[in-house]
């Protein structure tokens, strides 16, 4: 059975928290294998279970790897501090269902309250999962940023140098300055690679140099230091 794809769901593409989703994806689940974080295991077994609901219609949920998966979430719900699911209470209970579902004898997944009602439950339960593991995985990797960051800095403090353009940076292009942007969404978890979807604006000088930088990198640097009272 395969379920229906519908609008405005992580199946279409098109999730609450899309871009988040596919950024945590990227970086914390590998392509092959064990997720090596908890957050990424999290982040596997949720996609898990919502691949085999719209694709199997959760035939499956009852088979090995996948109840795996289902006790894995309902694990972090044990160990999650309350206050991290804030406004989202109710949510084990959308993950409790097919556990118990999994273990009657030929009895209906929808006996379970598992239907159209509970499909957008599951969604609700993705939207959870996100929030919490983008919040707690930007906290603790503010470290590394902070480190790219300086790095990044210290590139463009060497291509000015060698550039000598205005303090000011204004009009680079008499110091024979050239800038191109590539890219189409704002977003830097690709880092400095002018050939994704991220915008990277790539400058060049008359001598040769060139210096690709991510511009969400870039509005980083300019902000990071100053930033009160956010998780930066």
């Amino acid at each position: 059975m395969t379920k229906t794809k519908k609008a405005k769901t992580y199946w279409e593409g098109n999730g609450r928290y899309e871009s988040v989703y596919q950024n945590l994806m990227a970086n914390l689940v590998p392509e092959e294998g064990r997720a090596p974080t908890p957050h990424g295991a999290l982040l596997s077994a949720i996609s898990r279970v919502y691949y085999d609901w719209y694709n199997n219609g959760g035939c499956n949920l009852d088979t090995g790897r996948f109840q795996l998966a289902l006790y894995t979430i309902r694990d972090w719900y044990e160990e999650i501090d309350a206050k991290a699911t804030r406004g989202f209470e109710g949510t084990r209970d959308i993950i409790d269902r097919p556990i118990r579902w999994s273990k009657g004898v030929g009895v209906h997944r929808r006996s379970y309250g598992m239907d159209d009602a509970w499909e957008v439950q599951l969604e609700r339960l993705v939207d959870t999962i996100v929030m919490v593991v983008q919040d707690e995985y930007v906290e603790n990797a503010v470290p590394e940023l902070v480190d790219t960051q300086e790095e990044t800095r210290q590139d463009l403090l060497k291509f000015t140098n060698a550039s000598r353009p205005r303090r000011d940076w204004h009009e680079p292009d008499e110091q024979e300055i050239e800038a191109e942007v590539t890219g189409s969404r704002l977003d830097n978890a690709m880092g400095d690679d002018p050939d994704s979807s991220e915008y990277v604006v790539t400058l060049a000088n008359g001598g040769g140099d060139k210096l690709s930088v991510n511009l969400a990198t870039l509005l980083a640097i300019a902000t990071y230091r100053d930033r009160a009272g956010t998780k930066q």
